[in-house]
């Protein structure tokens, strides 16, 4: 032992003392979630523990785009398949990412509204004239032809509940896509 260092009993005090610390955090932290997640009034679930609700990472304060294929006037809509490679690839991220950055440059007069609670029955009161144009020139082509991109807010849940539906219809926009490679 030099004259600098510091006794062990010492070093080992203060290891004990913050490992201490700690596993109390944990287990307070892990006892007001499961409260909260149990629905004990005043504990608004993990906005005890972390009051910002976690938008920075869900994105839940942001509508979502999801594409929908058009199967004709009146009709309702149909999911926009972009599943590859019995989902092992990255072509539904790819096409998600791509519907938003295109739904970003439709104009807003070209937005519909939609009250129905399955977005896909929102085809039956689409007016299919109103559809924008525009040519997709993203790489990775995976939005082409007339296509319904509808902005979907997910409904957080109270504590210990799941919601009814899982994401509502915000507006939709019908867009004609010249997908130019």
């Amino acid at each position: 032992m030099t004259a600098l260092s510091r006794p062990r009993d010492v070093e080992s005090a203060g290891t004990a003392r913050g490992l201490a610390f700690a596993a109390i955090v944990l287990a307070a932290g892990f006892t007001f979630g499961l409260l909260a997640q149990l629905g004990v009034p005043g504990l608004g679930g993990f906005a005890t523990i972390w009051p910002q609700r976690w938008e920075f990472f869900t994105g839940l304060d942001r509508p979502s785009v999801v594409p929908y294929r058009l199967a004709g006037p009146g009709l309702p809509l149909s999911s926009w398949e972009m599943q590859g490679n019995g989902g092992l690839s990255r072509t539904a991220e790819i096409g998600n990412l791509q519907a938003r950055k295109l739904a970003e440059r439709v104009p807003e007069a070209y937005w519909q509204t939609c009250v129905r609670e399955n977005a896909v029955d929102c085809g039956l009161d689409l007016d299919p004239d109103v559809a924008h144009r525009m040519k997709n020139q993203m790489a990775g082509l995976q939005l082409c032809g007339r296509v319904a991109l509808a902005a979907e807010w997910t409904d957080v849940p109270p504590a210990g509940k799941l919601p009814a539906p899982p994401r509502r219809v915000h507006r939709i926009a019908v867009v004609e896509f010249e997908c130019v490679p």
